[in-house]
């Protein structure tokens, strides 16, 4: 018996909804996107890009695995926090979400932008090496 709030996509594949149900964001803290912004800029950074935190050797193919550092300008023993871009360990882009980073940097933490493996870098039908 077929439902009749629900159809297929073209092809018959993937069911589709012919309606939606209103959202309740009742218990949800909702975000308003013309409220302020992240102000970056306020504090003195040290950056040093490229830094190499791991090498490693596939076969004949050598790999550097790099960092990018974010440091505020102020008293030492920062905590680190290490930013993992989000990619699907498809794509590893350290130098994405930069206006983040540099919002956590700002308020006295050292932030490390890691390169990850990826599965390009795999053999074929296999996943990334662990990190």
């Amino acid at each position: 018996m077929a439902d009749s709030s629900v159809s297929r996509a073209r092809g018959g594949g993937i069911p589709l909804a012919k309606a939606v149900k209103p959202t309740d964001d009742s218990t949800s803290i909702v975000i308003d996107p013309t409220g302020p912004q992240i102000q970056v800029g306020q504090t003195k950074l040290s950056t040093y890009s490229n830094v190499v935190y791991s090498t490693t050797a596939t076969g004949s193919m050598s790999t550097a695995f790099t960092m990018d550092i974010q440091l505020p300008k102020m008293a030492s023993g920062k905590p680190l926090v290490v930013f993992i871009t989000g990619g699907g360990f498809v794509i590893a882009q350290k130098t994405a979400n930069l206006r983040q980073r540099t919002y956590v940097a700002e308020r006295g933490y050292a932030v490390a932008s890691i390169c990850y493996r990826t599965s390009s870098m795999a053999p074929p039908g296999a996943t990334p090496s662990p990190m």
